[in-house]
């Protein structure tokens, strides 16, 4: 189970990081703030809240969730956080020549 959870959250993470760092890279007032706002808000809470939430709070909102969707989907959010800063700035360093 833990091997499944961690290849799928390994193959959703570059896939969200690929996404918000060309939405950033853009450079479209309104999506670099969404992206902006996704990497703060995720990168400054502890991984353990953000499977909480994913697991708790997401029913309340009518969205139900098995165990297992909830803790790919908060492992997947949390490595695509930082793999947009990565992403960006790999981007950044090639030179445009």
């Amino acid at each position: 189970m833990t091997i499944q959870i961690t290849a799928l959250a390994t193959a959703l993470g570059p896939a969200i990081g690929i996404d918000g760092a060309g939405l950033k890279l853009i450079g479209f007032r309104p999506q670099t703030l969404l992206v902006n706002l996704y990497v703060e808000s995720n990168r400054n809470t502890p991984l353990l809240v953000q499977l909480f939430v994913a697991f708790f709070s997401l029913p309340s909102f009518g969205i139900r969730v098995s165990a297992f969707a909830a803790g790919t989907i908060a492992l997947g959010i949390d490595r695509g956080t930082y793999a947009v800063a990565v992403m960006r700035g790999g981007i950044e360093a090639i030179h445009k020549g």
